[in-house]
């Protein structure tokens, strides 16, 4: 994965409709967008999904768009939006940090 810069990744996202009922955009217009964030993404989802806490697809879900959220979040921490949000995301992720594999005890 390229880094742009001393601490960021870049990453292409790509969210495409497999079936469902039709938006206003239609089926099959995938919806792709370039974000940058300060974690390995495809680490962090390994590491989760080897947790096994959740099935393969929640947990990269899970992991994905609480990483696109929180860098969004974490810049734009000065808007009043995100101010409320920014330690209960801290303390969430801290928490799933925390949670061990299939054969841990917690």
């Amino acid at each position: 994965m390229e880094r742009t810069s001393m601490n960021a990744y870049r990453y292409r996202i790509t969210v495409e409709a497999l079936e469902g009922e039709q938006t206003s955009t239609g089926l099959g217009h995938p919806l792709q967008f370039e974000v940058q964030n300060h974690d390995d993404l495809f680490e962090i989802a390994a590491r989760t999904k080897d947790k096994q806490i959740l099935s393969p697809d929640d947990s990269a879900a899970l992991i994905i768009g609480l990483k696109l959220f929180a860098e969004v979040a974490l810049q734009n921490r000065k808007h009043p939006l995100f101010e409320p949000i920014l330690l209960p995301i801290r303390e969430f992720i801290q928490r799933l940090k925390a949670l061990g594999g299939p054969n841990s005890n917690s």
